[in-house]
């Protein structure tokens, strides 16, 4: 998505926070994203980033992988506003596995992927959807508030120029997925309650 000149300033800005954020915990992950040009980096390079480091502190249960033992599938529904922003991961592993990124028009209803990005989708048809997507240990990441509020697992927006994400624990469990207290710590926001109320982080 192209990003005006006068704006590239703040997303470098939100991209160096992203970097920020995690750099005591991903030295040995980020190296290759670290050396990309900054002028090259813009809003939704630096989601990607920040999905992929938060999907490194998430346990999935083996039975996750049934469908692929070997690759760990990052899926985009709907329309795709991140481009080539997942090149950083040309020979990352997750949980072991090899990374792969697919973009799919709509919901893959196969359900044989451990990561869903979506941010347009009704709330109706998305409810009718969560449960399904949480039988199957997806984690669901969105930026689009009334998504996350009707149970996806991560939030990510920006507040003040800075890229945040929030967490849906319990959604989480109900899903199967275990969520590493070194992430949680750095959340903006913990939900323990399907109510979405926060631990005060």
């Amino acid at each position: 998505m192209p990003v005006p000149n006068k704006a590239r300033g703040v997303w470098r800005i939100l991209i160096m926070c992203a970097w920020l954020l995690f750099a005591c915990l991903f030295h040995a992950h980020t190296a290759q994203a670290a050396n990309s040009n900054p002028n090259q980096l813009e809003e939704y390079q630096a989601k990607a980033l920040l999905i992929y480091n938060i999907a490194k502190f998430v346990i999935w249960p083996e039975e996750a992988f049934t469908t692929h033992p070997n690759r760990f599938v990052i899926n985009i529904a709907g329309q795709n506003p991140f481009g080539n922003a997942f090149y950083f991961l040309d020979n990352k592993t997750i949980q072991g596995r090899d990374v792969a990124v697919e973009s799919w028009t709509g919901l893959n209803l196969a359900y044989d992927y451990q990561v869903l990005y979506i941010d347009s989708m009704g709330l109706q048809e998305f409810s009718h959807a969560l449960q399904s997507l949480q039988e199957h240990h997806v984690l669901v990441i969105t930026s689009n508030v009334d998504l996350f509020d009707a149970g996806a697992m991560v939030y990510l927006g920006v507040e003040s120029e800075n890229l945040i994400f929030r967490v849906n624990l319990a959604s989480a469990h109900k899903a199967g997925l275990e969520i590493s207290g070194n992430l949680l710590r750095h959340a903006d926001q913990v939900y323990f309650d399907s109510s979405n109320e926060s631990g005060g982080q």
